[in-house]
């Protein structure tokens, strides 16, 4: 049973709530996390939301890509997670993300001390959909 607080809400409803306004904030671009938050939060169901933002047909042509390299359905679902952290992080939409963007998300992992090194890439040439 879950705990009550004074004005007979549960411990777990307020934090539903507050979970949802606060991916709400995130998907608007209101507040971008950064990538300590975005390791701790582990908000599986915020990602889901980021996807289901691409354009249409996007997530069916990733994972066909992806099991015709293949990669298995959980590697496929991982990467989604990266692109999603990196378009919260950096407030861009998918098409918009460049090389650039996985570069720091990949120092992401590797620590603090990782320093990316790349081009610049014009946006628009890292994600987007192909036909």
């Amino acid at each position: 049973m879950l705990a009550q607080t004074d004005n007979g809400h549960s411990y777990q409803g307020r934090r539903s709530t507050l979970l949802s306004g606060l991916n709400s904030m995130f998907i608007s671009r209101i507040v971008l996390p950064d990538d300590e938050f975005l390791r701790g939060y582990k908000a599986m169901a915020l990602f889901k939301d980021i996807q289901r933002m691409f354009p249409p047909g996007t997530l069916e042509h990733i994972h066909r890509h992806g099991s015709g390299l293949g990669m298995t359905g959980r590697h496929v679902d991982e990467g989604l997670r990266v692109i999603s952290k990196m378009i919260l992080y950096t407030g861009r939409d998918l098409a918009q993300l460049t090389a650039e963007d996985v570069f720091e998300a990949r120092a992401w992992d590797a620590g603090p001390s990782a320093t990316p090194t790349t081009a610049p890439t014009a946006p628009g040439t890292c994600c987007a959909a192909q036909g």
